[in-house]
């Protein structure tokens, strides 16, 4: 559709080059090296397939094609820029982010971190519901079982990542250094779809940075 389209860097340099009549200014403006910006000059020249400047001692022309193409450079630029900015200023639709969790998991570790996410995330509503499939209390006991070694009725055997919060407070503390890995697992379940929804990617990577540590844990 658009197939004479010349590179946008090489436009962005043509129309800074042109309009200040320096290729170090430009490459002043763009952030760029004096040489980067003839770089891209010649790129575009070589790809209309005519000279644009004329390059005198210490002075720089624009040729009659130049003048005349220089214009409708900056209107585009100035076209697409403003779309741009008009795009990112709109405030982001509202998207309803749908999680099910095991009780568990959300009550002691992930409700407490959920506001993280939302305020990171401000654009999705988080609809979180607990578990509608069946309990398996062999892993749910785990809330259970860190109340009561808190209230000082024994030891208990739970995954850390359950019990950071009372690690940090020191109602809870580990009394050996060895480590269980245990043959229970957590699973992120998502639609069967080749390509994600950007929402739910977007929750998946939240959640795997926060499990990094322990999944580098042997």
């Amino acid at each position: 559709m658009f197939k004479d389209l010349p590179p946008l860097n090489a436009l962005r340099a043509f129309e800074s080059a042109a309009r200040l009549l320096s290729f170090t200014l430009a490459g002043k403006e763009l952030f760029v090296t004096h040489g980067a910006i003839s770089k891209q000059i010649k790129l575009l020249e070589a790809y209309l397939g005519l000279p644009l400047f004329i390059r005198l001692h210490r002075q720089l022309v624009l040729t009659d094609e130049g003048q005349r193409y220089l214009p409708h450079v900056q209107t585009a630029l100035q076209s697409l820029n403003n779309a741009t900015y008009d795009l990112k200023s709109q405030p982001l639709q509202t998207q309803t982010l749908s999680i099910n969790v095991l009780p568990s998991l959300s009550i002691n570790w992930l409700i407490p971190r959920i506001e993280e996410f939302k305020s990171q995330y401000p654009n999705l509503f988080v609809d979180l519901s607990i578990g509608d499939f069946p309990v398996d209390f062999a892993v749910e006991h785990f809330y259970m079982l860190s109340q009561a070694a808190v209230s000082g009725i024994g030891m208990a055997l739970i995954p850390r990542f359950f019990i950071e919060k009372e690690l940090k407070e020191g109602s809870l503390v580990l009394p050996f250094t060895h480590t269980f890995i245990s043959p229970y697992r957590y699973y992120i379940l998502t639609s069967n779809t080749k390509q994600l929804a950007l929402k739910t990617q977007v929750f998946i990577d939240w959640l795997l940075d926060l499990f990094s540590h322990y999944r580098k844990e042997p």
